[in-house]
């Protein structure tokens, strides 16, 4: 497998090859643990952007896509592609439902979340935010150069450290949808994830769509939820989020920027941008 990959959903050597090998057992294997991104919030006027991230190895993702689309594909329900945002307004392929239908159908979808990865992280970020903390900072922001890619490049991070308990020959495979930031994506893989990847655990970034590669399809329930917990938070809305309770009884957790651990983050994300500049 080569060690960086940008590929279309229709070169899909990866996906099999990592399910190949998740698929074998010891006493001589490496694990290869598949990640799905997916992001919320990027359009025009966006007051918060979030991008989440999920973890499991290749058997649990054969079982979560066997689940997931058993769900999908009843006669009741009958969808082809899950999208939250549409699941929340009753717009594509959940128009003129009714309350208990999306109701029956969340409480049969969302448990399959916690029940079938190992984890799940989101992160969001207040817009506004992201742009004062970066005033100044015109070289981080050159990485890092939108409020996507920090969500981004902070929730690769902490699925590495999550690994960080995981046998020395893990590695991890990286899924991420294709939208307007695929190029800053592959940046900030190659110009910053990689590079500060101290136990070598990234193997691929591949892309693709939700259709193909369907636990792009959770990543993007967990990147909506988060956009609205961070929504929540911020503007004071109190409303409880029962899809994300739900989604929170498994390892799967909501985190966000704001202008307090941003101040913190950003001194901390110069430093590592300097230490790797520096010759060797």
């Amino acid at each position: 497998m080569s060690e960086m990959r940008h590929e279309s959903m229709e070169d899909s050597i990866v996906w099999q090859l990592c399910r190949a090998i998740t698929a074998r057992r010891p006493p001589h294997w490496v694990m290869v643990i598949e990640a799905y991104a997916d992001e919320t919030g990027v359009h025009a006027g966006a007051p918060i952007t979030g991008v989440a991230a999920y973890l499991a190895d290749g058997q649990q993702w054969f079982q979560f896509e066997q689940a997931w689309l058993g769900v999908l594909q009843q006669p009741e329900f009958n969808i082809e592609v899950f999208r939250q945002s549409d699941y929340e307004t009753f717009n594509g392929e959940f128009k003129d439902w009714d309350v208990g239908k999306k109701l029956a159908f969340g409480k049969c979808l969302f448990p399959i979340l916690p029940a079938h990865t190992w984890c799940g992280r989101g992160y969001a970020i207040v817009n506004r935010d992201f742009d004062d903390a970066m005033i100044g900072h015109e070289e981080l922001k050159t990485i890092l150069s939108s409020p996507y890619m920090i969500c981004f490049q902070r929730v690769v991070e902490v699925l590495l450290e999550k690994m960080e308990s995981a046998p020395p020959d893990t590695r991890l495979a990286l899924f991420h949808e294709n939208n307007d930031f695929t190029g800053e994506a592959q940046k900030c893989w190659d110009q910053w994830l990689k590079p500060h990847d101290k136990y070598n655990r990234l193997i691929s970034l591949t892309f693709g769509g939700k259709k193909d590669f369907v636990p792009l399809q959770a990543a993007d329930a967990l990147a909506y939820e988060s956009y609205k917990a961070l929504n929540n938070y911020r503007y004071d809305k109190g409303r409880r989020r029962e899809s994300l309770e739900i989604m929170r009884r498994g390892d799967i957790l909501t985190k966000f920027w704001d202008r307090e651990n941003l101040a913190r983050a950003v001194p901390r994300l110069e430093t590592q941008l300097r230490a790797e500049s520096e010759p060797r």
